[in-house]
């Protein structure tokens, strides 16, 4: 070394055992810890615009919901193991928001943040097991790839709603797979793998591409299979508590995905690709599929350009055994068109298509950092030239960074549909609602106040929160928190506050009850009087018309 600064070489990322750690320093090394840095910096920028100006101004139904159970997981009070009256999405964001409830972070903002750093982590995990295996370049296109997506991808994945934490918990596993063949990492890639299904599902097509690339590195290690076995079976007594619930708590899952919607059909995979009843290229589909997960254009069906590109890019560079776990999971994500829970999405960020596919842009990721690390292989005589590829890929996405469209944020937002499900409102309207609901209730000494169609509204979970659970509130029509059914079945109340109440509640409450009467025009009150003892809650809510929640 004569004080010049050497070329920055990556080791390459062999087709059968991965590299040993790089442990020397050297100055390309902190000249490319600089630039992972910077790159990092980047990206919490952009979470932290995206949240400034949209993530802690909107909220929805399904995100108030997980309000209300990070708060009982704050105080160390656990109803359910997965989101309040559903049998499948664990809410990871819930507990990973509670700490912040601990030091009085608003819960508006502590669900956002969570989720935010849900939705980075598996990207900054990767990076970072990347960057301490020595393969510098492939960390930083691996941190710069969710910076090059649209803004709606930017949105998806910070919202508290349970979409990225299955990605998110799949990281350990796919990194384990990708970098290390001793058995404490067999079991803990099965274990994480185990934990990220159960989860949410949608870290499969991840989780299928590592898992199939150990496979093929490690299918003569008898060792690789046992344990890998250990690490599973470690992992099942999550899915098992699970399923045990909801079979001896049926009354807990109202919302539930129905075994026949699981089912894979040809006819729907074929209508996926091509309209009903017509030759042409089904482009509705695609786009919302896969539109918010392609870094320019907004089309969908970029993406089977996409993935082909890559996959002919790791076989030219000779990692063939990348090359096989790639095409079969690229395959995997296409052919899982046909399974008609997929389709049960709508065409905004709150509920989209792509929030299935997920994992895609970490497989995108992954493959970059398998072709940069092939390049070393191929040019070992022409060392600037895998650096040199590199440079231009990086300074690619970071230039796609720059065609994001920020101004879908600010308000009001064109993201924010006029009417959809679940209901989204603004946390100001919520915090306002909340405000004058708390002061009728202390003037009136109100207990209960009910919602007459939360099909409308957050305000049935947001409510209690925002106001630091001055007053309880309860939905009949559809009440995620089985437990307060149980609880108003029994609790008698002598005066009601009926929130936002349809024009038939107002005349059946003042047909049944002579002294109900509206107090506030904005939000729309009906306070109701018992006579002493009063009623339940359930009994109210059925004598003036709300109807008990059915299941789907």
């Amino acid at each position: 070394m004569n004080g010049t600064p050497q070329p920055l070489e990556l080791p390459a990322l062999s087709d059968t055992t991965p590299a040993a750690p790089t442990r020397h320093f050297s100055l390309s090394t902190l000249l490319a810890f600089l630039l992972l840095l910077c790159i990092l910096a980047l990206l919490i920028a952009d979470r932290c615009y995206y949240l400034n100006h949209f993530g802690f101004l909107y909220t929805d139904s399904d995100q108030a919901s997980l309000w209300y159970q990070a708060d009982d997981i704050s105080k160390f009070i656990f109803r359910e193991p997965c989101f309040y009256g559903q049998s499948y999405n664990i809410p990871l964001e819930a507990w990973v928001a509670a700490p912040l409830l601990w030091f009085h972070v608003p819960h508006a903002m502590a669900l956002p943040i969570a989720a935010s750093f849900l939705g980075i982590f598996p990207f900054l995990f990767l990076a970072l097991a990347a960057f301490r295996k020595g393969y510098h370049w492939g960390a930083s296109l691996i941190l710069a790839v969710p910076l090059a997506l649209p803004v709606e991808y930017l949105a998806i994945t910070s919202l508290p709603r349970g979409f990225v934490a299955g990605v998110a918990v799949a990281a350990p596993a796919v990194a384990l797979w990708l970098f290390s063949t001793s058995r404490k990492a067999f079991i803990l890639a099965a274990f994480f793998a185990v934990f990220a299904v159960t989860v949410n599902p949608n870290s499969s097509i991840i989780l299928l591409a590592a898992g199939v690339y150990a496979l093929l590195i490690n299918y003569r290690k008898l060792a690789f299979y046992g344990y890998s076995l250990l690490g599973a079976l470690l992992a099942t007594p999550l899915p098992i508590t699970v399923w045990l619930f909801y079979k001896y708590h049926p009354e807990c899952d109202a919302y539930h995905v129905k075994n026949a919607d699981m089912v894979f059909h040809w006819q729907t995979l074929r209508e996926s690709f091509f309209m009903p009843m017509q030759n042409t290229f089904n482009h509705a589909t695609f786009d919302m599929f896969f539109a918010d997960l392609v870094p320019v254009g907004h089309k969908g069906w970029l993406i089977l350009w996409i993935l082909p590109i890559l996959f002919v890019a790791l076989l030219l560079v000779r990692r063939f055994k990348f090359a096989i776990a790639f095409f079969i999971a690229a395959g995997f994500t296409l052919l899982t068109l046909g399974i008609d829970r997929i389709h049960s999405s709508s065409p905004h960020i709150f509920y989209p298509g792509s929030r299935m596919y997920l994992a895609l842009p970490v497989l995108i990721a992954v493959a970059l950092l398998w072709f940069v690390a092939g390049l070393n292989s191929i040019f070992k005589k022409w060392r600037f030239i895998p650096p040199a590829v590199a440079g231009v890929l990086l300074l690619s996405l970071l230039v796609m960074t720059c065609y994001k469209k920020y101004a879908l944020l600010k308000f009001p937002s064109p993201l924010i549909p006029r009417f959809c499900l679940p209901p989204v409102e603004t946390v100001y309207q919520l915090k306002s609602d909340a405000a004058v609901v708390e002061d009728m209730c202390r003037k009136y000494n109100v207990s209960l106040v009910l919602i007459s169609n939360s099909w409308f509204t957050c305000f049935n979970e947001a409510g209690p929160s925002m106001s630091n659970y001055a007053f309880e509130t309860l939905a009949p029509d559809f009440e995620r928190r089985t437990y307060r059914i149980k609880e108003e079945r029994t609790r008698l109340h002598e005066n009601v506050i009926v929130f936002q109440p349809q024009s038939s509640d107002i005349t059946n409450a003042q047909r049944i009850f002579p002294h109900a009467t509206i107090i506030s025009r904005s939000p729309r009150l009906l306070l109701i009087e018992c006579k002493p003892p009063g009623l339940s809650g359930m009994e109210i809510s059925d004598k003036i018309g709300i109807p008990y929640r059915s299941t789907f």
